[in-house]
């Protein structure tokens, strides 16, 4: 079994820290935006924290499974008929015509990388803790 290199290991790491970082650059203006403040009561704070944390976690979430569902060639089609459609708009800048839909598909395939599941595992957690929030404005209402 071939041993994962340290660029391999650190790429999980920077898709998490990058999914983190975008999860707060979304959840703090929404969270504010809906009333986020030390005058606030205790309840308005976890409404406000709920739903910045849920439409960060549906944001970054909903991207991990498209970029999840789009490793697995689930797009290659549309994408083969956009440049096919590009190429016949302008065929002054690819004389040489469209390959096959085959030969595209092998060559999508060996450029194709594992996807990392870190969006889609923050994005869960993040709705997770908008549930919690939830909670615990209804207890402190």
């Amino acid at each position: 079994m071939k041993k994962p290199s340290a660029g391999e290991k650190r790429a999980p790491r920077a898709a998490l820290w990058a999914s983190l970082v975008a999860v707060v650059v979304i959840a703090a203006p929404i969270s504010r935006f809906r009333g986020l403040g030390l005058r606030q009561g205790a309840a308005r704070n976890f409404f406000a924290l709920s739903d910045g944390f849920f439409v960060a976690g549906a944001l970054v979430g909903g991207i991990g499974l498209l970029t999840w569902v789009g490793s697995t060639g689930f797009f290659d089609m549309i994408s083969y008929g956009l440049q096919g459609l590009w190429h016949r708009l302008t065929p002054f800048l690819h004389p040489s015509g469209q390959t096959s839909f085959y030969d595209y598909k092998l060559a999508r395939a060996e450029k194709r990388k594992s996807p990392s599941r870190a969006m889609i595992l923050v994005g869960l957690a993040c709705i997770a803790l908008a549930g919690l929030f939830l909670a615990l404005y209804y207890r402190f209402r």
